[in-house]
C-alpha cells in the first residue's frame, strides 16, 4: 500500500518540474508586447503634440464653420462650446 502511494507522490512531484502554467506565458507576452506597443504610442504622442495642437486648432474652426452655415439641433452651440472644452484640457 505505501509503495503505491509513493509511487503516486514521487509522479506529482516529476510532473510538476517548476514549470509555468501555459495561459501565465502567454499571460506575460502578451503584457510586454501591450507594454511596448504603450510605450511607443506615448513616445510618438510627446513628439508630436504641438502638431496635434495646431489640428485641434483647425478641427475647431471647421466644427464653428459647421455650427455658423447649418441650424442643425444636433449640432448646437452647446455642442460645439462642449467639443472646445474637451479639445482645450485634452493634454
Amino acid at each position: 500500500m505505501t509503495e503505491i502511494s509513493d509511487e503516486i507522490l514521487e509522479g506529482d512531484v516529476r510532473s510538476s518540474k517548476n514549470e509555468l502554467p501555459m495561459f501565465l506565458n502567454v499571460l506575460t507576452i502578451l503584457t510586454f508586447i501591450g507594454s511596448g506597443f504603450g510605450v511607443n504610442v506615448s513616445i510618438y504622442n510627446f513628439a508630436t503634440i504641438e502638431q496635434q495642437i495646431e489640428q485641434q486648432k483647425e478641427d475647431i474652426q471647421m466644427l464653428e464653420k459647421l455650427v455658423a452655415m447649418d441650424n442643425n439641433p444636433f449640432m448646437g452651440a452647446d455642442m460645439l462650446e462642449s467639443m472646445k472644452v474637451m479639445y482645450e484640457n485634452i493634454y
